[in-house]
């Protein structure tokens, strides 16, 4: 789950916004399929993300 906000300022010419990614911090998924192989373990779990981030971001209208 992600969120963002942008806020505009001077007449809609700038914008600033800001975020959260990945908020409920999820990095693992856990898997029922298959049972593993000859070069996996059987943990069931799947690394998916590296976790929380946060961003801003600006931009200019000319």
């Amino acid at each position: 789950m992600d969120c963002n906000v942008t806020k505009k300022f001077f007449n809609n010419s700038i914008f600033l916004t800001i975020g959260v990614k990945n908020i409920l911090n999820v990095q693992d998924v856990v898997s029922t399929y298959g049972t593993g192989g000859v070069h996996s373990n059987n943990s069931g779990s799947i690394s998916m993300n590296w976790g929380r981030s946060v961003f801003c971001g600006l931009k200019f209208k000319i």
